[in-house]
């Protein structure tokens, strides 16, 4: 259902971003690092990929910017924290890295 949702988003003719996070936790943004921003279905969850949740005040963030952001304007983004990483410049932010693997294309 939720991707029938997206697709009937698409294909509405209104400005939209997909917004699609890991498991969200309470952690304070500080405390887990960069925001990984991915390709639309390049995040599996393996143990080879980079993180497995994200900060909710992240996401709560990633959203109010999209509103705002031109270069998130129709697309579909896969969210995660990269933990141990530096935090990802806003720059950055709306360039998805092609995978999930620890190559942190995003990440500056």
């Amino acid at each position: 259902m939720k991707h029938e949702a997206e697709e009937y988003l698409k294909a509405s003719g209104l400005d939209y971003t997909i917004i699609r996070p890991t498991p969200m936790n309470n952690d304070f943004p500080r405390d887990v690092g960069g925001i990984w921003f991915g390709a639309p279905d390049t995040l599996l969850l393996k143990g080879d990929e980079v993180g497995k949740s994200i900060s909710r005040d992240d996401v709560s963030l990633a959203c109010v910017d999209a509103i705002y952001n031109e270069k998130a304007s129709n697309g579909t983004f896969e969210l995660t924290g990269a933990y141990g990483r530096p935090p990802t410049p806003r720059s950055s932010w709306w360039s998805p890295s092609p995978s999930g693997k620890k190559a942190f294309a995003a990440v500056a």
